[in-house]
């Protein structure tokens, strides 16, 4: 499925407003990933819901996990296809919190913009793609004739050389100057939604922090990717929003969200690499 883009150039308010550990109440992470289907039969979407709230010991701790299946299913009374959705609720991770020091931090990293880690530093969070992962995302790409000998279908001496190259991380600080993240730009995606939402609950205010993970990118550049540039949302008096680009809070999130949650899958680093294998298929001997 091709999925279409607008990029609007826009000019956001610049603002500091950082939530207070005292007076926020509760957190909630929200992932929603789907398309638009029109009404047809089968899967469509799925969600995931992460909710925190204090204790009695002043720490943010998870209340419950939940995960959604959206689908739409024929219905035999109405002989239409109907909304249904198919709630887990996954077991309690004690792992799972935020005390004061790791919410302050987490803070400082959402409202600071930070760029320069975008290019020289991302490659020491990568891990070496396998063979076998290099493989399939040639496939999945279509471009596997670059590795395999048409006539045996086998991959050739000049494909074993480039998977090595690959396997190595071979030019990959060439490849992290595609990254040209931008702050002025708003991209809308039309049919299509893969983003989390990480609200901040106080009584008389709402912070949200949206990380669009569908990502962008041409020949040229990358102008978006595992989530970064993110906007902030501040939902007080006039509501007012900020464009911001910091990796360090895709890092600091990994060290609690649990490896099987959709929210870590999306946020981790190791996303770059798909792109990075595709690059360096097409465009490297």
């Amino acid at each position: 499925m091709k999925f279409f883009s607008s990029i609007i150039v826009l000019f956001f308010f610049s603002f500091s407003n950082g939530q207070s550990f005292e007076k926020t109440q509760k957190i909630v992470f929200h992932y929603k990933k789907g398309h638009y289907n029109f009404l047809k039969k089968g899967n469509y979407g799925v969600e995931e819901i992460i909710e925190f709230e204090k204790n009695s010991k002043n720490i943010f701790e998870v209340k419950k996990i939940t995960q959604i299946n959206n689908s739409f299913e024929f219905d035999k009374e109405t002989q239409q296809n109907t909304l249904k959705k198919d709630d887990s609720l996954i077991k309690k991770i004690n792992t799972l919190y935020f005390d004061k020091t790791y919410f302050d931090n987490l803070i400082h990293k959402l409202n600071y913009n930070d760029e320069k880690i975008k290019n020289d530093s991302l490659s020491f969070f990568l891990k070496k793609p396998s063979r076998k992962e290099i493989l399939s995302i040639a496939k999945k790409y279509n471009i596997e004739h670059y590795l395999i000998d048409d006539e045996t279908n086998q991959v050739d001496e000049f494909g074993k050389e480039k998977i090595k190259k690959i396997s190595q991380l071979n030019s990959i600080e060439e490849f992290l100057q595609k990254i040209n993240l931008r702050t002025d730009l708003e991209i809308i995606t039309n049919d299509a939604w893969n983003f989390l939402n990480i609200k901040f609950i106080e009584q008389n205010n709402e912070t949200e922090y949206i990380f669009d993970f569908i990502n962008k990118n041409n020949e040229q550049e990358i102008i978006q990717v595992l989530g970064q540039p993110f906007t902030k949302m501040v939902k007080i008096n006039k509501p007012e929003k900020q464009k911001l680009i910091n990796f360090s809070v895709n890092k600091i999130l990994l060290e609690k969200i649990p490896k099987e949650s959709f929210i870590y899958q999306n946020l981790d680093f190791n996303h770059l690499k798909e792109f990075y294998i595709v690059w360096f298929i097409r465009n490297k001997n």
